[in-house]
């Protein structure tokens, strides 16, 4: 799950690498035959009580995504603002044995990576909504242009 130069470390932190993967991919399609579904019943002149189950069902799928993405990307977020404190304290350090200690922790940092990935495939961040997005959009457009060849 975390990019890291350490082998051992990537081998442990890519547990959930396919969990991750499913989990999103999984968002991004009910989020697509969701948003189909309640297009179609807005075309059809469907109840209301339909069309909100539906946009609830898009709310729950989206706000899923939401609570895989934010995180993440909060996480590779913090691990960059640690670098830079990390970066300061090195500059500012007197004490020789603190600034070799600081020496330690500021290349450790520099070499492992804190951006979370799905198997490596995908960074998991807040530019992967946008990319969702614009897929989402891209297939509902397909998917109601084949609609309108069907009828």
């Amino acid at each position: 799950m975390f990019n890291t130069s350490n082998s051992h470390h990537a081998n442990n932190c890519s547990t959930f690498g396919l969990a991750v993967m499913f989990i999103l991919v999984s968002c991004m399609l009910h989020t697509v035959a969701t948003s189909y579904f309640i297009i179609i019943a807005l075309f059809n002149g469907h109840d209301t009580l339909y069309i909100t189950v539906q946009a609830m069902w898009i709310t729950y799928h989206i706000m899923r995504m939401l609570f895989v993405v934010e995180p993440c990307h909060m996480a590779a977020s913090e691990s960059k603002k640690t670098l830079q404190i990390v970066s300061e304290m090195n500059r500012r350090g007197h004490d020789p044995v603190l600034a070799q200690e600081i020496g330690r922790f500021w290349r450790e940092l520099l070499i492992t990576n804190a951006e979370i990935t799905a198997m490596g495939l995908c960074s998991i961040d807040r530019y992967l909504l946008t990319s969702f997005s614009s897929s989402i959009a891209t297939y509902l457009i397909i998917l109601l242009q084949f609609q309108k060849g069907i009828n």
